[in-house]
């Protein structure tokens, strides 16, 4: 869609945030999830968004792009590898 890397990380993590909130409340509220685990987890994930926050303003974009088209281009072919495993074997 032709926006900046920054913007559509941001976007896409928060998205991704709004949807496991709502998932977690589900699973919590069922006794899916174990509080021991969580705790650590939440503080990771916590002080990671923390500290890219911060070091976002300061990078450089141009080694993520093709790293990360990479990646995705390598998890697409995985998904198309699999589906076609599962409809032919």
């Amino acid at each position: 869609m032709r926006l900046p890397l920054k913007v559509s990380t941001a976007t896409s993590n928060f998205m991704i945030g709004i949807t496991a909130g709502a998932s977690a409340a589900i699973y919590f509220r069922q006794g899916f999830i174990d509080p021991v685990l969580v705790g650590p987890v939440t503080r990771g994930t916590l002080g990671g968004a923390v500290l890219g926050a911060w070091m976002l303003p300061h990078l450089s974009t141009r080694w993520p792009r093709p790293f990360f088209a990479r990646v995705v281009g390598f998890l697409g072919i995985e998904i198309l590898w699999e589906a076609w495993c599962a409809w032919h074997g």
